[in-house]
Protein backbone atom coordinates (compact mmCIF):
# COMPACT_ATOMS: atom_id res chain seq x y z
CA UNK A 1 0.00 0.00 0.00
CA UNK A 2 3.15 2.27 0.98
CA UNK A 3 4.77 1.62 -2.89
CA UNK A 4 1.33 2.24 -4.59
CA UNK A 5 0.81 5.33 -2.34
CA UNK A 6 4.26 6.83 -3.18
CA UNK A 7 3.85 5.93 -6.57
CA UNK A 8 0.70 8.04 -7.12
CA UNK A 9 2.39 10.87 -5.25
CA UNK A 10 5.33 10.84 -8.16
CA UNK A 11 2.97 10.47 -11.01
CA UNK A 12 0.72 13.06 -10.51
CA UNK A 13 3.66 15.39 -9.08
CA UNK A 14 5.17 15.12 -12.76
CA UNK A 15 1.17 16.20 -14.09
CA UNK A 16 1.68 19.80 -14.76
CA UNK A 17 -2.21 20.56 -15.12
CA UNK A 18 -2.57 18.72 -11.95
CA UNK A 19 0.14 20.86 -9.98
CA UNK A 20 -1.42 23.89 -11.26
CA UNK A 21 -5.20 23.00 -10.37
CA UNK A 22 -3.50 22.08 -6.65
CA UNK A 23 -1.69 25.21 -6.65
CA UNK A 24 -5.05 27.10 -6.79
CA UNK A 25 -6.79 25.63 -4.69
CA UNK A 26 -4.02 25.95 -2.06
CA UNK A 27 -4.59 29.06 -3.36
CA UNK A 28 -7.99 30.21 -2.48
CA UNK A 29 -7.70 27.96 0.55
CA UNK A 30 -5.04 30.15 2.03
CA UNK A 31 -7.44 32.73 1.18
CA UNK A 32 -10.45 31.58 2.64
CA UNK A 33 -8.17 30.88 5.90
CA UNK A 34 -6.78 34.29 6.25
CA UNK A 35 -9.76 36.51 5.36
CA UNK A 36 -9.80 38.02 8.90
CA UNK A 37 -6.25 38.61 8.84
CA UNK A 38 -6.24 40.70 5.79
CA UNK A 39 -9.63 42.24 6.04
CA UNK A 40 -10.89 41.83 9.75
CA UNK A 41 -14.53 43.29 9.78
CA UNK A 42 -17.98 42.72 8.13
CA UNK A 43 -17.01 42.78 4.36
CA UNK A 44 -20.81 43.58 3.74
CA UNK A 45 -20.54 46.87 5.78
CA UNK A 46 -20.01 50.08 3.49
CA UNK A 47 -16.24 50.94 3.21
CA UNK A 48 -16.18 53.59 1.06
CA UNK A 49 -17.62 55.74 -1.50
CA UNK A 50 -19.66 53.57 -4.13
CA UNK A 51 -18.52 52.99 -7.83
CA UNK A 52 -14.88 53.05 -7.28
CA UNK A 53 -12.76 51.86 -10.15
CA UNK A 54 -10.06 48.82 -9.73
CA UNK A 55 -6.63 50.73 -9.20
CA UNK A 56 -7.83 54.10 -8.86
CA UNK A 57 -7.60 54.12 -5.20
CA UNK A 58 -4.88 52.08 -3.10
CA UNK A 59 -7.13 51.21 -0.16
CA UNK A 60 -9.37 49.79 -2.68
CA UNK A 61 -7.41 47.91 -5.07
CA UNK A 62 -10.49 46.30 -6.77
CA UNK A 63 -12.69 49.08 -6.32
CA UNK A 64 -16.05 49.26 -4.57
CA UNK A 65 -19.30 48.60 -5.43
CA UNK A 66 -22.50 50.47 -5.57
CA UNK A 67 -22.91 51.10 -2.32
CA UNK A 68 -19.29 51.49 -1.22
CA UNK A 69 -18.46 47.89 -0.08
CA UNK A 70 -14.82 46.84 -0.99
CA UNK A 71 -14.97 44.09 -3.50
CA UNK A 72 -11.32 42.84 -2.63
CA UNK A 73 -12.72 42.04 0.88
CA UNK A 74 -15.62 40.49 0.00
CA UNK A 75 -13.74 38.04 -2.58
CA UNK A 76 -11.43 37.25 -0.09
CA UNK A 77 -14.22 36.68 2.28
CA UNK A 78 -16.56 34.87 -0.19
CA UNK A 79 -13.81 32.34 -0.66
CA UNK A 80 -14.99 30.49 2.53
CA UNK A 81 -18.49 30.23 1.18
CA UNK A 82 -17.57 28.48 -1.78
CA UNK A 83 -15.26 26.10 -0.28
CA UNK A 84 -17.58 25.40 2.57
CA UNK A 85 -20.21 24.24 0.40
CA UNK A 86 -18.29 22.77 -2.41
CA UNK A 87 -16.33 20.21 -0.12
CA UNK A 88 -19.11 19.90 2.47
CA UNK A 89 -21.55 19.07 -0.28
CA UNK A 90 -18.74 16.59 -2.13
CA UNK A 91 -18.35 14.65 1.73
CA UNK A 92 -22.05 14.25 2.04
CA UNK A 93 -22.15 12.81 -1.70
CA UNK A 94 -18.88 10.61 -1.02
CA UNK A 95 -20.01 8.93 1.75
CA UNK A 96 -23.22 9.15 0.93
CA UNK A 97 -22.41 7.32 -2.50
CA UNK A 98 -19.78 5.35 -2.26
CA UNK A 99 -21.24 3.50 1.18
CA UNK A 100 -24.73 2.59 -1.26
CA UNK A 101 -22.46 1.75 -3.99
CA UNK A 102 -20.85 -0.55 -2.39
CA UNK A 103 -23.39 -2.52 -0.70
CA UNK A 104 -25.45 -2.13 -3.52
CA UNK A 105 -22.06 -4.00 -6.00
CA UNK A 106 -21.00 -6.50 -3.02
CA UNK A 107 -24.46 -7.79 -2.10
CA UNK A 108 -26.68 -7.25 -5.28
CA UNK A 109 -30.49 -9.06 -5.41
CA UNK A 110 -32.74 -6.98 -3.16
CA UNK A 111 -29.98 -4.65 -2.23
CA UNK A 112 -28.80 -3.81 -5.58
CA UNK A 113 -32.44 -3.11 -6.87
CA UNK A 114 -33.17 -0.41 -3.55
CA UNK A 115 -30.31 1.23 -4.41
CA UNK A 116 -30.37 1.73 -7.87
CA UNK A 117 -34.24 2.80 -7.64
CA UNK A 118 -33.14 5.12 -5.66
CA UNK A 119 -30.60 6.24 -7.39
CA UNK A 120 -32.52 6.84 -10.63
CA UNK A 121 -35.20 8.60 -8.08
CA UNK A 122 -32.74 11.41 -7.34
CA UNK A 123 -31.35 11.28 -10.45
CA UNK A 124 -34.56 12.24 -12.13
CA UNK A 125 -34.17 15.99 -10.23
CA UNK A 126 -32.08 18.51 -11.50
CA UNK A 127 -29.85 19.49 -9.00
CA UNK A 128 -30.17 23.79 -9.52
CA UNK A 129 -34.21 23.54 -9.93
CA UNK A 130 -33.59 20.84 -6.28
CA UNK A 131 -31.71 23.29 -4.73
CA UNK A 132 -34.13 26.55 -5.56
CA UNK A 133 -36.93 24.27 -3.96
CA UNK A 134 -34.97 23.43 -0.62
CA UNK A 135 -33.84 26.91 -0.45
CA UNK A 136 -37.51 28.25 -1.13
CA UNK A 137 -39.13 25.70 1.21
CA UNK A 138 -36.09 26.01 4.14
CA UNK A 139 -34.79 29.02 5.25
CA UNK A 140 -31.99 30.25 3.29
CA UNK A 141 -28.77 29.28 4.79
CA UNK A 142 -25.56 27.97 4.25
CA UNK A 143 -26.73 24.68 5.36
CA UNK A 144 -29.86 24.13 3.50
CA UNK A 145 -27.40 24.77 -0.14
CA UNK A 146 -25.11 22.18 1.01
CA UNK A 147 -27.91 19.40 1.89
CA UNK A 148 -29.63 20.02 -1.41
CA UNK A 149 -27.04 19.65 -2.84
CA UNK A 150 -25.64 16.68 -1.46
CA UNK A 151 -28.77 15.21 -1.67
CA UNK A 152 -28.50 15.35 -5.85
CA UNK A 153 -24.67 14.54 -6.26
CA UNK A 154 -24.63 11.03 -4.48
CA UNK A 155 -26.29 9.59 -7.08
CA UNK A 156 -23.33 9.02 -9.80
CA UNK A 157 -20.76 7.71 -6.70
CA UNK A 158 -23.30 5.65 -5.99
CA UNK A 159 -23.05 3.81 -9.76
CA UNK A 160 -19.14 4.22 -10.28
CA UNK A 161 -18.59 2.42 -7.28
CA UNK A 162 -21.34 0.29 -7.79
CA UNK A 163 -19.58 -0.59 -10.96
CA UNK A 164 -15.94 -0.76 -9.89
CA UNK A 165 -17.23 -3.40 -6.86
CA UNK A 166 -18.90 -5.26 -9.45
CA UNK A 167 -15.75 -5.86 -10.92
CA UNK A 168 -14.07 -7.10 -8.04
CA UNK A 169 -16.42 -9.00 -5.89
CA UNK A 170 -15.69 -12.39 -7.37
CA UNK A 171 -12.06 -11.83 -7.35
CA UNK A 172 -9.95 -14.50 -5.83
CA UNK A 173 -8.36 -12.59 -3.05
CA UNK A 174 -12.30 -11.59 -2.12
CA UNK A 175 -13.86 -15.30 -2.43
CA UNK A 176 -10.38 -16.28 -0.19
CA UNK A 177 -11.07 -13.75 2.36
CA UNK A 178 -14.68 -14.99 2.61
CA UNK A 179 -13.22 -18.86 3.06
CA UNK A 180 -11.07 -17.94 5.60
CA UNK A 181 -14.29 -16.31 7.43
CA UNK A 182 -13.98 -12.77 7.37
CA UNK A 183 -17.48 -11.04 7.85
CA UNK A 184 -18.43 -8.80 5.00
CA UNK A 185 -18.45 -6.02 6.81
CA UNK A 186 -14.37 -6.16 7.24
CA UNK A 187 -14.49 -7.35 2.79
CA UNK A 188 -16.12 -4.34 2.14
CA UNK A 189 -14.10 -1.79 4.49
CA UNK A 190 -11.33 -2.99 4.60
CA UNK A 191 -10.83 -4.66 0.95
CA UNK A 192 -12.93 -3.28 -1.15
CA UNK A 193 -13.24 0.37 -0.49
CA UNK A 194 -8.85 1.06 -1.20
CA UNK A 195 -9.65 -0.89 -4.20
CA UNK A 196 -12.72 2.03 -5.36
CA UNK A 197 -10.81 5.35 -3.08
CA UNK A 198 -8.93 6.28 -6.58
CA UNK A 199 -12.04 6.75 -8.67
CA UNK A 200 -13.88 8.18 -5.67
CA UNK A 201 -11.09 10.91 -5.39
CA UNK A 202 -11.32 11.73 -8.80
CA UNK A 203 -15.29 11.99 -8.73
CA UNK A 204 -15.22 14.10 -5.58
CA UNK A 205 -13.52 17.03 -7.44
CA UNK A 206 -15.93 17.38 -9.92
CA UNK A 207 -18.98 17.49 -7.11
CA UNK A 208 -17.12 20.13 -5.39
CA UNK A 209 -16.58 22.29 -8.90
CA UNK A 210 -20.49 21.63 -9.34
CA UNK A 211 -21.01 22.64 -5.49
CA UNK A 212 -19.92 26.00 -6.16
CA UNK A 213 -21.82 26.55 -9.51
CA UNK A 214 -25.01 25.43 -7.69
CA UNK A 215 -23.92 27.67 -4.71
CA UNK A 216 -23.16 30.75 -7.19
CA UNK A 217 -25.96 30.52 -9.48
CA UNK A 218 -28.40 30.40 -5.96
CA UNK A 219 -26.86 33.50 -3.94
CA UNK A 220 -26.88 35.20 -7.75
CA UNK A 221 -31.07 34.42 -7.60
CA UNK A 222 -30.80 36.05 -4.19
CA UNK A 223 -31.67 32.61 -2.05
CA UNK A 224 -28.43 32.48 -0.69
CA UNK A 225 -27.57 33.23 2.97
CA UNK A 226 -28.07 36.62 3.45
CA UNK A 227 -26.17 36.68 6.22
CA UNK A 228 -22.57 35.67 4.36
CA UNK A 229 -20.93 37.48 1.60
CA UNK A 230 -19.98 34.97 -2.00
CA UNK A 231 -18.87 35.05 -5.09
CA UNK A 232 -22.33 34.86 -6.38
CA UNK A 233 -24.39 37.37 -4.51
CA UNK A 234 -21.50 39.45 -5.74
CA UNK A 235 -22.28 38.74 -9.40
CA UNK A 236 -25.73 39.31 -8.81
CA UNK A 237 -25.25 43.05 -6.76
CA UNK A 238 -23.32 43.67 -9.89
CA UNK A 239 -25.83 43.02 -12.51
CA UNK A 240 -27.51 46.09 -11.74
CA UNK A 241 -24.49 48.09 -12.67
CA UNK A 242 -23.54 45.64 -15.62
CA UNK A 243 -22.85 48.61 -18.47
CA UNK A 244 -21.38 51.26 -16.21
CA UNK A 245 -19.22 49.36 -13.51
CA UNK A 246 -19.40 45.74 -14.95
CA UNK A 247 -16.04 44.85 -12.94
CA UNK A 248 -18.49 44.73 -10.16
CA UNK A 249 -19.55 41.06 -11.72
CA UNK A 250 -16.59 40.44 -13.82
CA UNK A 251 -14.26 40.12 -11.01
CA UNK A 252 -16.29 37.39 -8.55
CA UNK A 253 -16.66 35.89 -12.02
CA UNK A 254 -13.19 35.47 -12.79
CA UNK A 255 -13.06 34.18 -9.42
CA UNK A 256 -15.09 31.40 -9.70
CA UNK A 257 -14.26 30.33 -13.23
CA UNK A 258 -11.01 29.98 -11.66
CA UNK A 259 -11.66 27.90 -8.33
CA UNK A 260 -13.56 25.41 -10.63
CA UNK A 261 -10.64 24.79 -13.42
CA UNK A 262 -8.40 24.31 -10.96
CA UNK A 263 -10.47 21.34 -9.43
CA UNK A 264 -10.99 20.41 -12.69
CA UNK A 265 -7.39 20.63 -13.82
CA UNK A 266 -6.82 18.78 -10.15
CA UNK A 267 -9.44 15.91 -11.30
CA UNK A 268 -7.78 15.16 -14.49
CA UNK A 269 -4.11 15.43 -12.85
CA UNK A 270 -5.59 13.03 -10.15
CA UNK A 271 -7.26 10.58 -13.27
CA UNK A 272 -3.96 9.95 -14.88
CA UNK A 273 -1.82 9.46 -12.23
CA UNK A 274 -4.48 6.55 -10.63
CA UNK A 275 -4.76 5.37 -14.06
CA UNK A 276 -1.50 5.36 -16.08
CA UNK A 277 -1.68 3.45 -19.07
CA UNK A 278 -4.86 5.18 -19.81
CA UNK A 279 -3.20 8.50 -19.50
CA UNK A 280 -1.38 8.04 -22.82
CA UNK A 281 -3.57 6.16 -24.68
Amino acid sequence: MTSRWSDFVRRFSRNAAGMIGLALILFVLLMALLADVFFPGNPLSIAGDPFIWPGTDPRFPLGTDILGRDILAGMVHGSRVSLIVGFTAMLMAVVMGTVLGALAGYYGGVVDAAVMRLVELFQTMPSLIFTIVVMVSLTPSIYAVVLAIGLTSWPQVARLVRAEVLKIRDAEFILALKVIGLDNRRIIVMHLFPNVISIVVVTASIIAAHAILIEAAISFLGLGDPNLISWGGMIGWGKEALRSAWYMAALPGVTIFVTVLALSLLGNGLNDASHPHGAHQ
